[in-house]
């Protein structure tokens, strides 16, 4: 850009200023601002999470029924796994602001372990028992019956939580700086040794890779075709 300047012959068309206008300052506030509604998005779903809980842990005590504690846990458990996608997406954002995944770390945890109990509780709502409803107060569900381990409900509660379970530890490892891969590789060399034929006739077939001419003869072929199978 030019520093000479005439008022009375203003150019045809506009001077290109990188510093201003480039394209990599351009895709700079861009980046700045998908990663602030990114982060914004994150934050309502944790509080939402935590305020349908609190909201219906207080109403226990006051007669809130076993079915609208089941809304509460589920609209909880969606709004949970909301944050958790974007804890995926922000991980490096977090590995780099310790500060921020702090603070976020000592709000996330509470809403799981809130979530688990709740989910425990479900585990009394065997509604298909002649004295079981969805009208019965959750009050009465705790203090009736013990839970039936066998019945189908309870069986479905142990899979939620461990879902729950499974789902904050391997968040919680991606937080930590290399541990993604490290998780990576491990589950790489796994799936490698131990289901390597089943995975490789279905990677030939997602790949077209099961020419003659192209087989699989090196282990780095194989490891190359075991990465593409992980990211599909």
């Amino acid at each position: 850009m030019t520093s000479a300047y005439n008022c009375s012959a203003p150019p045809d068309s506009i001077e290109p200023y990188g510093d201003i206008a480039g394209l990599g300052v351009m895709y700079s506030y861009l980046i700045t601002g998908w990663m602030v509604c990114v982060l914004a998005f994150a934050d309502i779903q944790l509080f939402t999470g935590l305020a349908l809980l609190i909201s219906g842990y207080a109403m226990i005590p006051k007669g809130l029924s076993s079915y609208h504690w089941l809304l509460v846990v589920q609209l909880a458990w969606f709004s949970s796994l909301t944050h958790l996608s974007m804890l995926s997406f922000l991980r490096n954002y977090l590995v780099n602001n310790p500060k921020a995944m702090r603070i976020r770390g000592f709000f996330t945890f509470p809403l799981g372990a809130m979530l688990m109990v709740g989910f425990i509780f479900t585990g009394f709502f065997d509604w298909e028992r002649p004295d079981n409803k969805p009208s019965q107060y959750t009050r009465c569900h705790l203090e009736g019956p013990s839970m039936d381990i066998k019945s189908e409900v309870c069986q479905f509660m142990i899979i939620r939580v461990l879902l729950l379970v499974y789902s904050y530890a391997i968040r919680a490892a991606k937080m930590r700086l290399g541990c993604d891969s490290t998780l990576r590789g491990k589950a790489k060399g796994f799936a490698l040794h131990s289901f390597q034929p089943k995975l490789m006739v279905r990677v030939q077939r997602l790949t077209r890779m099961n020419s003659p001419k192209t087989p699989l003869k090196t282990l780095a072929q194989k490891e190359n075709m075991i990465e593409t199978l992980w990211h599909l």
